[in-house]
């Protein structure tokens, strides 16, 4: 496996976020980027996109009587958005402020999660082991959001082989 890998699928995963976003009329944060680890919140911006793996991990396979270990990761894209806050005087944002904010984000996370299920059953390079359940980033400082992660193997399909002699 090339060791530019991962970050040839990031960046391939954010453009198949960006494009579908855009051809689901949803509009794509203006911060959209590839980071090394889960983005931080505080970049003064409350719209987001941030597509990032986690630590490599070694799994174990047993298959039969047969037993391997073999380098996986996370993939993960995060989509946050400004929510309604309490105004200067300390009053909550009216109902009906909540209640679009609320639809807006449940149409994120189900465009968000159909793109990556095209994404994965595409050829990415390398064998998707799982699906996670999205994750909702509950309202914080006037931001909102959903994470969306696919495990992937990062061992190589199609191994050199050795020459002959």
């Amino acid at each position: 496996m090339p060791s530019d890998f991962i970050n040839t699928l990031l960046d391939s995963y954010l453009a198949a976020l960006l494009a579908g976003l855009a051809s689901n009329g949803l509009e794509a944060p203006d911060r959209s980027f590839v980071s090394h680890t889960a983005p931080p919140w505080d970049l003064g911006e409350c719209e987001t996109l941030a597509v990032w793996h986690g630590p490599i991990v070694q799994r174990q396979i047993v298959d039969g009587n047969a037993c391997m270990v073999q380098p996986e990761t996370l993939v993960c894209a995060d989509l946050l958005r400004c929510v309604p806050t309490m105004d200067d005087q300390g009053n909550a944002p009216p109902a009906s402020d909540l209640t679009d904010s609320a639809h807006a984000l449940n149409r994120d996370v189900w465009v968000l999660q159909n793109l990556t299920y095209k994404f994965v059953a595409g050829d990415i390079g390398c064998e998707v082991k799982r699906l996670e359940p999205a994750v909702a980033f509950v309202p914080q400082g006037g931001i909102a959001g959903w994470r969306v992660c696919f495990a992937v193997s990062l061992t190589d399909p199609d191994p050199p082989q050795p020459p002959l002699s």
